[in-house]
């Protein structure tokens, strides 16, 4: 989520030079009422977002 954040420089990792990280222990969750699930707007954010963490699972 904060990858071209990171490559621009508008954010860093602090203590990155100490080797310090912080692994996610959380999980994040798309929710929507199933009704709504094939509305083009609640489909194609979905898609979205599932297509962005996949790009950020491969570069990690």
């Amino acid at each position: 989520m904060v990858r071209d954040d990171l490559a621009a420089g508008r954010l860093i990792r602090p203590f990155a030079d100490k080797g310090l990280e912080c692994p996610l222990t959380q999980a994040y969750y798309i929710v929507y009422r199933t009704e709504f699930s094939e509305l083009p707007k609640v489909r194609d954010f979905r898609d979205w977002l599932l297509t962005e963490a996949a790009k950020d699972a491969l570069d990690n």
